[in-house]
């Protein structure tokens, strides 16, 4: 399963919410939104969010938060491959997919389930 839901109302809300990210036919764009976010930004907590040493991990979804709108992402497939990220999220309101291992899970290593994922 792709998406989880608690119950019908939350089943409803998520698929609005994806609907939100997707162009409503193959011929339109993904439709952009206003945004509140200064594109030009500068987060400052990702010159930190990093470790020093390539052997310690961190959490993907921290530096997604900070890079994009409103720290607003909505991921597919959460529960699967957890060591990679799969997520629809806006940059300046336009729809962006990323789609990024996570250092966090098996140190952000690809295995076939991860590959299967992307």
């Amino acid at each position: 399963a792709h998406f989880i839901a608690e119950n019908d109302t939350d089943c409803l809300e998520q698929i609005r919410r994806l609907i939100s990210f997707l162009p409503s036919n193959n011929l339109d764009g993904s439709p952009v939104i206003e945004c509140s976010d200064d594109p030009s930004r500068v987060e400052e907590e990702l010159n930190t969010l990093i470790p020093d040493h390539s052997n310690q991990s961190y959490d993907m979804k921290e530096i997604i938060t900070k890079i994009v709108d409103n720290g607003d992402f909505y991921e597919v497939q959460p529960y699967y491959a957890a060591n990679l990220i799969t997520t629809f999220a806006r940059l300046d309101g336009q729809t962006i997919g990323i789609i990024a291992n996570q250092p966090k899970v098996m140190a952000g290593c690809l295995d076939i389930n991860a590959s299967d994922k992307s």
